[in-house]
């Protein structure tokens, strides 16, 4: 396996393609605080101008450092051959946001999308399975927009949810499983980026092959550049102990 490459990066060159979790962005941020250490760094490929790079995972630990005053930040520098992007499903308790979509006027709850070339959501529940498509997309050929469109529409009517790497049902009589069809695609994700588009939250699931852990990069690095001496000597000090993770990986944060 081929030594991952790691760089110092300025923040204004990063471009997330998801929206922060408030939640998690606070316990984030409080981490960096205690710590003053990123232990794991986020993960990017580089964008195709301007030598900037898009997050592909690690939107709260940029977000995180963004608020705080940092300057720049570690990426461990990806290709594109390497990263599978998938879509994470939902398990949500209740009821209230099926009906709260059930009373939309751009959508429609429907039993049977095979007549339907594009975009839907699957909501599974223990008694049945319906979809939820929007009102222009039946018989429209998906596209990117379409999705966030739909997929925006979805999650932001409930605010708690569990992630799940399998549409599978659920057992509990009062949660139902969400899970969006098509998944989003690398090329998806470079697209949103580059337009500075953002997606919901917890739906992009990002797999890594040789991704770099425990890599522990004290956050004063990251306040303006550091001497290249100095940066060099920690990296090539901190890769002869790191752990590398040979098997496909995902991360959350």
């Amino acid at each position: 396996m081929d030594r991952p490459v790691v760089k110092l990066v300025p923040l204004a060159k990063v471009l997330p393609h998801e929206e922060c979790e408030i939640n998690h962005l606070t316990s984030i941020k409080e981490q960096l605080l205690a710590t003053r250490t990123l232990f794991n760094v986020p993960v990017a490929l580089p964008a195709k101008r301007d030598e900037e790079y898009i997050l592909l995972d690690g939107t709260h630990r940029v977000a995180a450092m963004r608020e705080l005053g940092y300057s720049f930040v570690p990426l461990q520098i990806a290709k594109d051959e390497g990263v599978k992007i998938g879509t994470w499903s939902h398990v949500v308790s209740g009821r209230e946001w099926l009906r709260e979509l059930a009373r939309g006027t751009d959508t429609a709850i429907v039993s049977d999308v095979r007549d339907i070339r594009g975009v839907f959501v699957k909501i599974q529940t223990p008694a049945d399975v319906t979809f939820l498509v929007g009102k222009e997309h039946h018989a429209v050929r998906s596209d990117t927009q379409k999705k966030m469109s739909l997929f925006r529409r979805v999650s932001l009517t409930y605010t708690t949810y569990k992630r799940a790497d399998a549409p599978i049902l659920t057992a509990h009589e009062d949660a139902s499983m969400v899970s969006f069809v098509p998944g989003y695609s690398l090329s998806d994700v470079r697209e949103i980026a580059t337009f500075r588009i953002r997606l919901p939250p917890g739906i992009t699931r990002v797999l890594y092959g040789g991704r770099v852990l425990n890599l522990n990069v004290p956050l004063d690095f990251c306040f303006r550049l550091p001497d290249s001496t100095a940066w060099t000597d920690f990296l090539e000090q901190r890769m002869q102990n790191a752990r590398f993770s040979a098997e496909e990986v995902f991360n959350c944060e």
